[in-house]
C-alpha cells in the first residue's frame, strides 16, 4: 500500500521534498512492474 511507503520514507517536512520522494518512489515501482512484465514475457517465449 502506498500509505505504508510514505510512513517508511524519512521526511524533512518540506512539501517539495515530499513530492520529490513520492515521484522517485512511483518511478521505482513503475520500473519494477515493467521489469517484471518483461521477465514474464521472456519466460513464456522461452518455454513455448
Amino acid at each position: 500500500t502506498p500509505k505504508k511507503i510514505e510512513t517508511y520514507l524519512p521526511t524533512t517536512g518540506g512539501k517539495a521534498e515530499n513530492t520529490y520522494i513520492k515521484w522517485i518512489g512511483l518511478v521505482c515501482v513503475a520500473l519494477g512492474l515493467i521489469g517484471a512484465v518483461f521477465a514474464v514475457r521472456n519466460r513464456k517465449k522461452a518455454q513455448s
